[in-house]
């Protein structure tokens, strides 16, 4: 043995100088000398997504690496976005429900004149300001009705009226007010709404209320001041009624992403807002795909670190199941109907 090293010079060690560039590969370097000592302190792969998500955020558009993309969702140019709604002012795609749908009084409904002088019903949904439909509330202290049915089958869960009063000096003068009430018998009635606000000519007013239950049937009732004798004019131009717009699950896919080869994991965090109370995996899940979306691969996500009230939600998944493929894509949904707001997502792979 002395003869082989004799003349050599031993190195007691090597530095980055004695290597020849390239010579030390991923392939020669044992899996078991890589060991927690060696790395401890080293950013792991989740702080490195958010560290790239606030990287895109600062440039103002997505951030492209070779393996993957950060998006901070500063413009709207996701893919597909079902049920979510982009808020160009704060950067994130979200699910609210605040607000009314559009008014479901049309034409094609039912409407019913009740006790009193109720003519032209039909004019309440006609969306022509030149008619009316006329209304002849006894005084004092009197009332008339009409109903609206919205169909055999279908119901609503109103929670908002709009009445264009007629332009008269009777509906400032003798209207008190109104009484909404809903049923799906047409024989019991609940009330939703018995105010005695008054009313002016020539303007709309909006009546609001609670209401949970859905109903077929709609009563309006016009009641008069208890004040002189007679019958007032409270005649509607237009009639409109609303529900209060639901939460609705969200999902959001990304524009698919091209790997140089086939990956076989999948990494991704999602920065999320739960407005409403969340649990990961539960109301808020991740999926990846390698080819073009046609199969996805769930993500068990995590809560990882929280900034403001944005969380990231962080995970990792086995895709080399999948069909092979380089089209790489990401889905977010949201689950049971609770409200979230998404700013950005990190999709890479390996």
């Amino acid at each position: 043995m002395s003869g082989f090293l004799s003349g050599r010079t031993v190195i007691s060690s090597v530095g980055t100088t004695d290597l020849v560039d390239l010579a030390v590969t991923t392939s020669k370097i044992a899996a078991s000398a890589v060991t927690a000592e060696k790395t401890s302190g080293l950013p792991v792969d989740k702080d490195i997504r958010a560290m790239a998500l606030e990287v895109a955020d600062l440039r103002g558009i997505a951030l492209n690496f070779p393996n993957g993309q950060a998006d901070a969702f500063d413009s709207d140019t996701l893919a597909t976005k079902t049920n979510a709604t982009y808020d160009a002012s704060s950067d994130y795609y979200h699910n609210p429900g605040t607000g009314y749908t559009d008014s479901f009084i049309t034409p094609s409904l039912t409407y019913t004149a009740g006790s009193g002088a109720v003519t032209n019903l039909a004019n309440l949904a006609d969306g022509n300001t030149g008619t009316e439909a006329g209304l002849q509330v006894p005084l004092p202290n009197s009332s008339v009705f009409f109903k609206v049915d919205v169909g055999s089958g279908v119901t609503k869960t109103a929670t908002k009226m709009s009445i264009h009063w007629m332009n008269h000096s009777d509906i400032a003068n003798y209207i008190l007010g109104i009484k909404v009430e809903g049923s799906n018998n047409d024989s019991d009635y609940t009330s939703l709404i018995d105010e005695s606000t008054g009313a002016t000519g020539n303007a709309t007013k909006d009546y609001t209320w609670s209401n949970t239950t859905a109903y077929r049937y709609y009563k309006v009732t016009v009641k008069s001041k208890n004040t002189s004798s007679g019958a007032a004019n409270g005649n509607i131009i237009e009639l409109d009624m609303f529900e209060t717009n639901t939460t609705q699950n969200m999902t959001l896919i990304n524009n698919a992403l091209t790997a140089a080869s086939a990956p076989s994991k999948g990494f991704i965090t999602v920065q999320a807002d739960p407005v409403d109370s969340v649990s990961a995996n539960t109301d808020i899940k991740a999926e990846i795909s390698r080819n073009n979306g046609s199969n996805y691969t769930e993500v068990t996500l995590a809560e990882g670190s929280t900034n403001s009230n944005f969380i990231n939600y962080e995970g990792s998944v086995d895709i080399s199941g999948q069909p092979s493929g380089t089209s790489m894509k990401y889905r977010v949904t949201t689950l049971n109907t609770k409200e979230i707001r998404v700013s950005g997502v990190v999709l890479r792979w390996a």
